[in-house]
């Protein structure tokens, strides 16, 4: 049926979309998360974390990269165990 959006596709858009692709863009950008909050109206911080920023592969994948690099570093000289 022309003109009518079908409940289950997946490329269906809506400016829901937009609250969480701005919220996963300025997360990602390391804006303070008060404020993502304050600018999307959620009364809670952790709603906005939790519901609408989205990680992205390439940040986890440094994010993992960065913990290996700290497991792997020698301790400190004088470093007691």
């Amino acid at each position: 049926m022309a003109g009518v959006l079908a409940t289950d596709d997946p490329h269906r858009f809506g400016f829901h979309n937009l609250r969480h692709s701005l919220a996963s863009f300025l997360v990602r950008s390391k804006t303070d998360p008060k404020t993502v909050q304050t600018l999307l109206h959620h009364s809670n911080v952790k709603t906005m974390l939790q519901l609408y920023a989205h990680s992205v592969p390439e940040d986890r994948l440094v994010a993992q990269g960065q913990a290996l690099a700290a497991f792997l570093q020698p301790p400190p000289t004088g470093a007691v165990n």
